[in-house]
């Protein structure tokens, strides 16, 4: 799965299917670690983003990435490009540590972007009509 964000940018969110790492685990939780590496630099960031809206078949995640809060959902995430993430499920709502997680549930990539315009609105120049009688 490709999620997309903006770098250096308030309110990012990502519909994300977590709740079916409570088959995996065998366990229920409440909270999720997420775990960024940059593929180029090796960076690493962790945060603890907000849980927008959850149910059995999509999680809503809120994140910022202008600001480095990392358990108030908050990463300075200012490198483009493409990062691996792995999301992991916890019930401490401050834990930055994978290693005292509930476990791995969910990985894959995420494209950051520096305000970049995914598309844009062509303009036309169409001639006027003109009717001859003649």
């Amino acid at each position: 799965q490709m999620l997309f964000v903006q770098t250096n940018t308030a309110a990012q969110t990502a519909y994300l299917s977590l709740k079916e790492g409570e088959l995996i685990l065998a366990t229920t939780y409440t909270n999720y670690l997420v775990k960024l590496v940059h593929e180029n630099t090796g960076k690493e960031y962790f945060f603890i983003p907000t849980v927008i809206s959850e149910n059995e078949r999509a999680t809503l995640l809120g994140f910022d990435t202008n600001v480095n809060d990392p358990i108030n959902n908050g990463i300075l995430l200012t490198d483009a490009g493409r990062y691996a993430y792995t999301i992991y499920a916890q019930n401490d709502p401050s834990n930055l540590d994978p290693s005292l997680s509930l476990g791995k549930i969910d990985e894959g990539f995420l494209e950051a972007t520096n305000g970049v315009t995914y598309y844009e609105t062509p303009t036309f120049n169409t001639p006027s009509d003109y009717i001859y009688n003649g």
